[in-house]
C-alpha cells in the first residue's frame, strides 16, 4: 500500500500536478484527476474525446485524408508540442494512438 507521503512524491503525482496547473490549451486534453487504487495502479482521469484518438480516426476512415486536413493536423500537433515545450515540459510518449 502506498503511503500518502510516496503518493504526493511519485513521479506520477508530479507529472499530474504539472498536468493540473497547465493552462488551457485547445490541442491538449484537459486533466480532470487521478489517484492510486488499492494496488498501487497510478490512474490519470483525461477529458473525453469523442471520436476517440487522431489513430482512431484514421484507421477507420472510409476515405483518403486531403493534403489540407493532414497539414491542419500536423499544425495542431506541433502547436500542442510548443505549448508544452513553451511551459517546460517534455512529452516523453508520443505515438500515434
Amino acid at each position: 500500500m502506498t503511503s500518502k507521503l510516496e503518493f504526493e512524491n511519485s513521479d506520477e503525482m508530479r507529472e499530474a500536478k504539472l498536468y493540473f496547473n497547465l493552462p488551457e490549451n485547445k490541442h491538449i486534453v484537459k486533466y480532470q484527476d487521478c489517484f492510486f487504487d488499492q494496488s498501487d495502479f497510478f490512474y490519470l482521469i483525461l477529458e473525453y474525446c469523442d471520436g476517440g484518438s487522431l489513430y482512431t480516426q484514421i484507421k477507420n476512415a472510409k476515405v483518403n485524408f486531403s493534403n489540407e486536413t493532414i497539414l491542419k493536423w500536423s499544425k495542431e500537433m506541433i502547436s500542442a508540442i510548443d505549448y508544452l515545450h513553451r511551459h517546460n515540459i517534455i512529452h516523453r510518449d508520443l505515438k500515434p494512438a
